[in-house]
Formats: structure tokens, sequence, C-alpha cells
């Protein structure tokens, strides 16, 4: 779980990509593979 401008949100990373839970990592977000899921219903928001 991750925080964006205080929200909570996910990301699936590869397994290299993190050594130890709780590690601070860098992102970089593209928007055209970004996915909204609306938490209260779990439906993808378009």
């Amino acid at each position: 779980m991750i925080k964006i401008g205080g929200v909570d949100a996910v990301a699936e990373l590869q397994a290299h990509d993190v050594s130890s839970h709780g590690e601070r990592i860098d992102l970089a977000i593209d928007l055209n593979r970004v996915v909204l899921i609306d938490p209260a219903s779990g439906l993808v928001i378009a």
C-alpha cells in the first residue's frame, strides 16, 4: 500500500523492485496504464 496525496493506493511491482518490506522506493506512474477502482463498489472508474 502506498499513499498518493494522502490517499491510499496499491502499486503492482515486480519482485526484484523491492528488497524488503517497508522499503522506500521511487515510482514513476504511467497514466496510460493506471486503473482506478472505487473502493466502495469495487467497480473500475472510467
